[in-house]
């Protein structure tokens, strides 16, 4: 796929990440670390795009700084840098990679085995740099700085990991205290000579833990890290901490916003009868199409202006995504054990109505926007669907599982 000429940074960025991701001519072989680094930059996106919109001369800057030499530059990842010496040294190392990525796609590197090798090492490490100077980015919180969640980090984190967060926070910086109690309850206490350690690898000059950070410490150690206790049980601090959590998830699913997010999908569907299966995916569809035409972001100094049709689309989508982290969060918690379950089953919500609206509406469009917005094999849905599905169908109908 030849890609169109990059005019400005912010269209440099989106097309790596789309070239790290195509093949090899005349080759089937796929470099999964590839795919990895292209995840971050697609991460990188949305922290950069929106900061950089609001500096113009800031874009240009960078934009020359990718192309030419700064043989003086010497990139500091330190939290007191400025946000621009940040950005370019991210400009700089996604620019690298780029080049080294072009050189490999040559025949005599594609196919050759040692230079495979050397190239995926490269990335590793590569990947790893970004991952942390975005964090250092995103710490710096400069005018435009969006407030990221964590689903937006799931395509770079583990099953396990990414359930665990979602525990935490829907947002992607906890408080270590939180971080610590929360994994003490569900894997043992960390052993004082490994909790200073992680503590250190993990936390800023605020004592706060970001998802940028989480993901490099289990990249390295896995996950659960370090040694425990060896517990086995939810004891009563425990309980205690599985309580503060079911009532949080329940604070957020009775706030105004989260009323906002179902009234939106709800309005989508409305007056189509919620047992015509076929009605239903056909909106959904609808609503998918509208996305993929849409613009995805601003890439430009000019400002491009959504239809009322598009921006419906987009609340759609930001609807499709809290609803869904929503249910995500709360089968983590259920999954914890029969204690926890205990305690959630004691409290009468989201109850089986709305879960059967979630399977209803959520679903569909969940599954409109993987095969139509993303492009994948309608056929491949039921391995690739959201496990919470399966979930929550068997909550609402357990008879039938």
């Amino acid at each position: 796929m030849v890609q169109t000429p990059s005019t400005d940074i912010l269209t440099f960025f989106n097309n790596v990440s789309i070239e790290l991701q195509a093949k090899p001519e005349n080759t089937n072989q796929v470099i999964l670390e590839a795919f990895v680094f292209a995840a971050h930059c697609d991460l990188g996106n949305e922290i950069i795009q929106p900061i950089l919109k609001q500096d113009a001369a800031l874009q240009d800057e960078l934009w020359e700084f990718r192309t030419k030499d700064f043989y003086s530059f010497k990139p500091v990842v330190g939290t007191h840098e400025s946000h621009k010496t940040t950005l370019k040294a991210i400009v700089k190392l996604v620019s690298n990679v780029k080049q080294r990525h072009d050189i490999f796609k040559t025949e005599g590197y594609t196919y050759n085995n040692d230079e495979r090798n050397v190239y995926i090492s490269f990335l590793k490490d590569e990947t790893a740099k970004l991952r942390q100077l975005l964090n250092i980015l995103y710490l710096h919180k400069v005018p435009g700085t969006p407030a990221l969640k964590i689903q937006q980090f799931q395509p770079i984190m583990s099953n396990d990991a990414y359930d665990y967060w979602v525990l935490l926070s829907t947002d992607v910086v906890v408080g270590w205290e939180k971080f610590l109690s929360i994994y003490n309850v569900l894997f043992g206490s960390v052993e004082p000579q490994y909790k200073t350690y992680v503590k250190n690898f993990l936390c800023d000059a605020n004592s706060n833990v970001t998802a940028f950070t989480f993901i490099s410490l289990i990249e390295q150690f896995g996950f659960p890290f370090g040694k425990n206790n060896g517990k086995t049980a939810l004891g009563e601090e425990g309980r205690v901490e599985v309580t503060k959590m079911m009532m949080e998830l329940m604070r957020e699913l009775a706030s105004s916003e989260m009323r906002d997010h179902l009234l939106t999908i709800y309005d989508w569907f409305k007056g189509i009868e919620r047992t015509s299966t076929d009605d239903i995916t056909k909106r959904a569809n609808e609503w998918a199409h509208i996305i993929k035409k849409s613009p995805r972001t601003e890439i430009t100094t000019a400002k491009i202006t959504k239809t009322d049709e598009q921006q419906r689309a987009d609340n759609i989508d930001l609807a499709r995504r809290a609803i869904s982290l929503f249910y995500q969060r709360y089968m983590v918690l259920w999954k914890i054990g029969p204690a926890a379950r205990e305690v959630i089953k004691g409290v009468d919500t989201p109850g089986k109505t709305r879960m059967r609206d979630f399977l209803t509406y959520v679903l569909p469009l969940d599954k409109a926007n993987l095969t139509v917005v993303i492009g994948v094999d309608p056929k491949s849905w039921d391995q690739k669907r959201p496990k919470v599905y399966d979930f929550v169908d068997t909550l609402v109908n357990p008879a039938l599982q």
